[in-house]
């Protein structure tokens, strides 16, 4: 079972800058070759990597060639020998599941990723803690070693006392 990233109508005709109806025709004349598509319940296309190639291949080959929509399809199909491969496709719900547990793959290994981050923070701001409370004891200590400023108690007034002596 292959699972790989399905796009819808409008995202390969805005990537392939055409209209959802250019493409729509395009798809329908490959469809009548014996091209298929994946499709949902309601019938809409869901496009793989392999039809996104192919469109890309189509447009060039209408862009840069003098041939008709279907010759150039012809011919696409005829050169990569699509029809033979296309038989067996998966369903849109495949692609879906396969698309969003490949995206919880990735939020996951982001989120263990994160968690490494976080704990080294965590470690970081431990040491730093420890550095600061090292610091401040440090500090306290001089302090504490220092003589106070002024050693003996004098009152305010006091100072009037020695004037007058």
């Amino acid at each position: 079972m292959s699972e790989q990233k399905a796009y819808w109508t409008h995202e390969i005709a805005s990537y392939l800058e055409i209209s959802d109806s250019t493409l729509r025709k395009w798809c329908i004349e490959l469809e009548n070759q014996g091209y298929t598509f994946v499709k949902n319940e309601h019938g809409s296309r869901a496009f793989v990597a392999r039809d996104r190639e192919l469109l890309i291949n189509l447009k060039q080959l209408i862009r840069t060639g003098k041939v008709t929509i279907k010759d150039a399809i012809q011919q696409l199909l005829d050169e990569q020998n699509l029809l033979s491969e296309n038989g067996h496709r998966t369903t849109v719900e495949t692609l879906e599941r396969g698309a969003f547990e490949r995206e919880f793959e990735n939020l996951h290994k982001r989120l263990d990723e994160q968690e490494k981050i976080n704990q080294k923070i965590l470690e970081r701001m431990e040491e730093r803690d420890k550095s600061l409370m090292m610091v401040l004891n440090e500090l306290y200590e001089q302090k504490k070693q220092l003589p106070p400023a002024n050693q003996k108690n004098k009152k305010w007034w006091n100072f009037w006392k020695r004037s007058n002596e």
